[in-house]
């Protein structure tokens, strides 16, 4: 028989066949077959359009609460093949609305993006309440309760995340009519994100998708943990300043970021983060640890401090070099061909940002960029309160205006008062309003620069109330005392200032406010929950004293001081009444998660029945690899059952090995 090459003949062979087996015959059908369009063909021909995605779900476990997960009924490989399944769709395919949405779910655990954004971009009309027609989205993004969005950051599926977070963006390809009202995709909630898988995903893509997540309203309690003190974990320099810059909190959870940068020995982490005014007092090993450096405990960065080692520049980078301020190592790099430019001005930011003006007059004059970075040069030298560079600088034509006014915001924030002025008398532009939320930020008094802005035209009535925020967040009574003798209306948000001057601990200035109608019961008493939070225990019995309500948000008092290990604290809430098993996550869960194990102890001292916590406070310990708390739990009765492996596959998952080795010693079936 003669070779059979004609695609249209051997179609139809596979075709009319309906059997894929017959691709066995020749090496030309098996070729064929390996096609997606080929397939896609075969498919419709055989099931044809109605049933090709037809769904039957498979029950995995022998429990009630046993998952069950789709699968395709005519061909499961459908389940592999993403490009397959896009195929159908352009072919025609239209499954139901419970179908698409199965195919969703399945997108988003495989990674197909090009087919969640499909299904993402329709949209369907929807009449019952005629005569207004609503036009609403096929599919549910936020997918409660798969939790697609954080099923997508712990799959690392960058291209997914995207997708979700652009979701409540995305219009319909029909043209709607007047009378149609569009409903759009609700905007991603983000809820209990891994700090682990959240960092993976920003380290693999870079600070643009921090930023994207950050604009699309990712906040201090959409994660279950904190990211900054991962990054100082992980001594990812980029993203610790980038954070530092935009204002997070240096001494997070009990000065945590120094602590664990200490631990893992990130030098350069270390440095940074007392450069920068972290709680040194908090951290024990801190001295013999930049000892151990040649680096004294008040070290500054000059070539002037005693204990630093001078040493040869082929062990120096450019940019290491100008930020030590070692003048002569620069020239020679630079005579040997050393990139001034390298890293976008690098060694001139540096040499700015420590001071070192021969330097940054020699990086200028050999060609260095001073408005790199939107002349980040002249904002680290701002922020540093290096006069001499900022006029430097400015006379060398470096834009004032940058950053819609940076210089003159950190400066602010910094307290360098001659900058300030110096950047005022060369037409700073005074209503930088971005940055005035930061003049505030450290504890050194900052009225002399409020005096200086008030003579200069800063018009509190328009920007006061965002000061007295921040004045109020830092515990600062004199100088909210002084925004209210000029004008500042304090009622207009006084109670989130309460909020925030109990998290700070400022008992004055919370009296203050209370007696000039802060309401310590707005959003459920939030504000004893901020001070039980951070620890104030005098702001709590404040609080208690004048009616704050001790089980409002479902016990949400305990529960955080709980889980930040406040245990004074929690005996007091507790010998008011507070009640440690509520609903949902209770404090021994949150306690546990935390490894703090006096606290632990202690609710389970107070009759906490740990077997209503249906074993969570073993599961996140065992996550977060607190190996005491774990052992504890278990010796208090927490079961490791050999088929509810929760607890094992966690330790499993973070490498917390010993854990792991315990939870198999005692029940959990590491082969399940």
């Amino acid at each position: 028989m003669d070779r059979i090459t004609s695609y249209e003949i051997l179609k139809k062979i596979f075709y009319y066949s309906q059997n894929p087996e017959v691709l066995l015959v020749s090496r030309e059908l098996y070729e064929l077959s390996t096609l997606t369009f080929f397939r896609a063909d075969f498919l419709l021909n055989k099931f044809g359009k109605y049933k090709v995605f037809e769904i039957e779900y498979k029950t995995f476990g022998i429990y009630p609460d046993s998952v069950c997960y789709p699968g395709f009924v005519h061909y499961p490989n459908l389940f592999k093949n993403g490009d397959l399944v896009l195929k159908l769709f352009e072919k025609g395919v239209n499954p139901s609305k419970l179908i698409k949405n199965e195919i969703f779910s399945i997108s988003i655990r495989k990674g197909w993006n090009k087919v969640a954004e499909v299904l993402l971009s329709e949209f369907e009309k929807e009449d019952r309440f005629y005569p207004t027609i609503y036009c609403q989205p096929t599919i549910n993004p936020i997918g409660f309760p798969k939790c697609y969005f954080r099923l997508s950051v712990s799959n690392k599926h960058i291209e997914i995340i995207k997708l979700l977070l652009n979701a409540h963006k995305i219009k319909p390809k029909i043209e709607l009519e007047s009378k149609v009202h569009l409903i759009p995709h609700p905007k991603i909630a983000m809820r209990n994100l891994d700090p682990k898988d959240l960092c993976d995903v920003f380290e693999i893509e870079g600070l643009e998708l921090l930023k994207f997540f950050f604009l699309n309203g990712l906040k201090e309690d959409s994660i279950a943990g904190f990211i900054f003190s991962e990054f100082c974990e992980r001594g990812n320099m980029i993203f610790v300043k980038f954070m530092v810059e935009n204002g997070i909190d240096i001494d997070e959870m009990d000065g945590t970021p120094l602590k664990i940068a200490i631990k893992n020995t990130h030098f350069n982490i270390v440095k940074y983060l007392v450069k920068m005014g972290a709680d040194t007092s908090k951290s024990k090993d801190i001295e013999s640890f930049l000892s151990n450096k040649n680096i004294h405990p008040t070290f500054v960065n000059t070539t002037n401090d005693k204990k630093q080692t001078v040493v040869d520049s082929k062990d120096f980078l450019l940019k290491e070099a100008s930020s030590n301020g070692y003048s002569d190592i620069v020239k020679n790099l630079v005579k040997d061909g050393a990139d001034i430019h390298e890293d976008n001005e690098a060694a001139l930011k540096e040499a700015s940002e420590n001071g070192h003006l021969d330097i940054v007059k020699y990086l200028v004059e050999n060609g260095a960029d001073i408005h790199a970075d939107q002349d980040w040069a002249l904002g680290m030298a701002s922020k540093s309160g290096y006069l001499d560079v900022v006029k430097y600088l400015v006379e060398k034509g470096a834009n004032i205006k940058a950053r819609e006014g940076f210089a003159l915001g950190i400066a602010c924030w910094n307290k360098r008062l001659d900058i300030v002025k110096c950047l005022l008398e060369n037409e700073a532009d005074l209503n930088a309003e971005r940055y005035w939320n930061q003049i505030l930020q450290q504890k050194n008094s900052h009225l002399d620069i409020v005096d200086y802005l008030v003579e200069r035209g800063l018009d509190f009535h328009i920007r006061g109330n965002s000061t007295l925020k921040v004045a109020c967040s830092k515990g600062r009574l004199d100088i909210v005392k002084y925004l209210v003798e000029i004008g500042v209306d304090i009622q207009s948000n006084i109670d989130t200032d309460l909020v925030l001057a109990c998290k700070n601990g400022s008992l004055d200035l919370i009296k203050y406010l209370v007696e000039n109608g802060a309401d310590i019961h707005t959003d459920e008493d939030c504000p004893l929950r901020r001070a039980s939070e951070h620890g104030h225990l005098d702001v709590v019995k404040y609080l208690f004293s004048i009616g704050a309500k001790i089980h409002a948000d479902n016990e949400g008092a305990l529960k955080r001081a709980s889980a930040n290990g406040h245990l004074d604290v929690v005996k007091y809430l507790i010998s008011k009444g507070a009640n440690t098993i509520s609903h949902n996550i209770t404090a021994l869960a949150w306690a546990s998660r935390n490894g703090n194990l006096n606290v632990v102890k202690h609710l389970l001292e107070n009759r906490v029945d740990i077997i209503t916590q249906n074993d969570l406070s073993l599961e996140w310990a065992s996550q977060n690899g607190h190996l005491d708390v774990v052992k504890y739990l278990v010796e208090r009765g927490a079961h490791v059952f050999p088929n509810c492996n929760s607890a094992l596959e966690r330790a499993k998952k973070n490498k917390h090995l010993e854990v792991a080795k315990f939870l198999v010693e005692n029940g959990a079936d590491n082969n399940a």
